[in-house]
């Protein structure tokens, strides 16, 4: 998925969840935020996570232009781990890549950590 804007699946469950992590980072040498959101469903009474529809990295102050993600579904349907290679691009046209790292648990996204590329 190389798409910095979300879709959304065409029949959304009631158990669906919408989380995000984030992290102070700079981009360009500009402080900003950088949030990393994920949309997935969380069944058995809200305890697991069973499937993933979206992922997608956005700013604060920037805007995402390229990124690819991976996810991977851990600990027995109790963790969802993120990895991502993004391109931030702020407001006075300065670009930097990072390597994301998000978990995020059945009812919502638990830290984020930000590496410069």
């Amino acid at each position: 998925m190389n798409e910095p804007h979300p879709v959304d699946p065409p029949i959304v469950p009631r158990s669906r969840i919408s989380a995000q992590v984030q992290a102070n980072t700079t981009v360009g040498g500009i402080p900003d935020i950088i949030y990393l959101l994920a949309i997935y469903e969380n069944k058995q009474n809200q305890t697991r996570i069973s499937t993933v529809y979206n992922k997608y990295a956005y700013g604060f102050h920037s805007t995402c232009e390229n990124g690819t993600y991976s996810h991977v579904i851990a600990d027995g349907g109790r963790t969802l781990i993120i990895n991502a290679t993004v391109t931030m691009r702020n407001t006075a046209g300065f670009a930097q890549s990072f390597r994301l790292h998000g978990e995020f648990g059945p009812k919502g996204g638990n830290y984020l950590n930000v590496a410069y590329l």
